[in-house]
């Protein structure tokens, strides 16, 4: 009877509290679990949750983790603070190389330039080489010369190229070799060098190393001369005075007169005979000029000009003021000065524009003949030499004042030949008709 009240009470007892209560008091009382880590039996309390670590070995397991995970960064910074003085040491040590290394070259590019310098002083020291088609250099020093002008030009040196160059041609202290001339002309031409620029221009015209091309000879000569080379002044003024499609001998002699101003050998005299005349055997001795005056070959028409003046005339035409009527009207002249006497002002000394009676020995003593094309007159002497005179609208002039008339001179018509200028009309100054002019010299 006893325990039956005991278990009454106990149920009215736990009846009467909340159901989590009894459970946790039983629980804490009555269960307990084993710890995986220490393998002790321990409250359910001392775990977190369905944990099977007690918390006590959480702790240390938290706290051991935290230490190993120090111990790592501490070992990854130490391991970078390795790696960043590895990299310091190994850039300082590039650096050091890299000194070592541009001191180097420096020494060398110093050491050679100054190799170069005195390899391009003694080329400097050297008689420069004159390039003399077809006659040849006598100059004892040429193997010294070819053994400093080889290294020079192999430094670039336009005037050491040039002489090297010349020595191949030449054939003198090595074999003649046109190529290896060539080669080194152009090397030095293309580098602006105006005396390689005219040695390359003589190679093209006579075809030494390469196919002779004119066109190619012109243009090196031309690029010669624009620098006032005056052996490149010299041969492109050959070019324009014996050449008949780059026939233009005003161009020639101007280039002529350039040339001996400079002291070329050749071209003073050249000046003189630039233009070519013929001899038609006649009693003066009057020597005609091939073409006309402004002309480039003897078909040509050439310029015109009105008499006493020695400027040729532009359109539009007689647009200038007529100044020669102011000195030849009523003053007793007979011809016109030198001074006004257009082909010997153009021309030069020794050339002149024919007087009336040059023009009638021309007309009794010589054969003429007409051709259509390319229209005009062949004059043929006795002799059996020959020049033509182109037919145009345009008188030949004279250096004759007319006689009788003011304001006349003689000319020669081809279409009424040997007529005045013009018609007689006293009203007509005309003096200031447009005409062509042949030039004539004396025979000497």
């Amino acid at each position: 009877m006893g325990m039956k009240r005991v278990f009454i009470l106990f149920v009215l007892v736990f009846s009467l509290l909340p159901a989590s209560q009894v459970y946790g008091q039983l629980e804490g009382v009555t269960r307990q679990r084993s710890c995986v880590v220490c393998k002790k039996e321990r409250p359910t309390t001392e775990f977190s949750g369905k944990s099977t670590t007690c918390k006590a070995c959480a702790q240390k397991a938290a706290a051991e983790k935290e230490r190993k995970e120090q111990q790592a960064a501490e070992r990854k910074r130490q391991q970078q603070l390795e790696q960043e003085r590895v990299e310091r040491e190994q850039e300082q040590k590039r650096q050091r190389e890299e000194a070592e290394r541009k001191a180097r070259e420096n020494a060398e590019k110093e050491r050679i330039a100054r190799e170069k310098a005195e390899i391009l002083r003694k080329a400097n020291q050297m008689k420069d080489l004159e390039y003399n088609f077809n006659m040849g250099l006598v100059d004892p020093n040429a193997s010294e010369q070819f053994k400093c002008y080889s290294k020079a030009a192999e430094l670039g040196d336009a005037r050491a190229q040039t002489n090297l160059g010349i020595l191949y041609e030449q054939g003198h202290a090595v074999k003649t070799n046109y190529s290896e001339a060539i080669k080194w002309f152009k090397k030095a031409a293309n580098q602006g060098y105006a005396k390689a620029q005219n040695c390359l221009g003589v190679m093209y015209q006579h075809g030494l190393g390469v196919n002779k091309n004119d066109s190619e000879a012109f243009k090196w000569f031309g690029l010669a001369a624009e620098q006032g080379n005056p052996y490149g002044q010299y041969n492109l003024a050959r070019m324009y005075q014996y050449k008949d499609e780059m026939r233009n001998l005003n161009m020639a002699r101007k280039l002529y007169e350039k040339a001996a101003a400079q002291g070329h050998p050749e071209a003073k005299k050249c000046v003189e005979n630039v233009y070519s005349y013929v001899d038609l055997g006649l009693p003066s001795g009057t020597l005609w000029a091939t073409c006309n005056l402004g002309a480039d070959s003897p078909t040509s028409r050439g310029y015109w000009y009105r008499w006493g003046e020695t400027e040729y005339c532009k359109p539009p035409y007689n647009s200038k003021p007529y100044k020669a009527k102011e000195k030849y009207n009523e003053n007793g002249k007979t011809e016109l000065d030198n001074e006004d006497d257009a082909a010997y002002v153009n021309w030069g000394e020794g050339w002149c524009m024919p007087t009336f009676d040059q023009i009638m020995e021309l007309k009794k003593q010589c054969k003429w003949e007409y051709s259509m094309l390319p229209g005009g007159y062949k004059v043929i002497g006795k002799n059996g030499n020959s020049i033509f005179l182109p037919d145009t609208d345009a008188d030949y002039w004279t250096r004759s004042k007319h006689k009788k008339t003011s304001h006349y001179a003689y000319a020669l018509r081809l279409k009424w030949l040997f007529q005045k200028s013009s018609y007689q009309d006293e009203k007509s100054q005309w003096w200031e008709r447009l005409g062509q002019i042949r030039p004539v010299r004396i025979k000497k």
